[in-house]
Parts: structure tokens; C-alpha cells; sequence
């Protein structure tokens, strides 16, 4: 497992220009979303520009790989 200590920012910054808020957007691809029993966020995210899946909670990337699969798998271990 690695551990990352940057968080996402979820809104570009707007001294961006509108094409670099854009393409800033659509890097990121959310495909699981879900609150676990002690109410936290998990979220399964593909990270285009770097191309590694990033296991996110309560928007901080505890997780990533290149692997889709042990993506999903610690998804759901984090969701336990």
C-alpha cells in the first residue's frame, strides 16, 4: 500500500485560465463513491494524467497503483 500526503483539490484554482480549469477537471474520473459505517467518504478514482487508480478518503489519496483490480480491492477494504 502506498501512502500520499497531497489532497486533491476538488475545485481548480481560478487564477486558472478557463481551458487549464478545464483539462484540470477532467483528469479526474469518479467510478466508486461511498460513505463507510463511520461516516467517511471513500472514493475509487481514475487519475488520468498520472494514469493510476487513487483510493481517496474524506479527500485525502490513501492508496494508488496502475492496477484496476487491487484498486477496487482496497476500495473496499477502506469501505469495511
Amino acid at each position: 500500500m502506498q501512502l500520499v500526503g497531497v489532497q486533491i483539490p476538488r475545485k481548480p484554482p481560478k487564477q486558472l485560465k478557463e481551458f487549464e480549469r478545464e483539462k484540470m477537471i477532467n483528469d479526474f474520473v469518479v467510478y466508486k463513491s461511498e460513505a463507510d459505517n463511520q461516516g467517511r467518504l471513500v472514493e475509487l478514482v481514475h487519475n488520468k494524467h498520472c494514469e493510476v487508480y487513487e483510493v481517496i478518503v474524506d479527500g485525502i489519496p490513501v492508496f494508488n497503483c496502475t492496477d484496476y483490480t487491487q484498486a477496487e480491492h482496497e476500495f473496499r477494504m477502506e469501505c469495511v
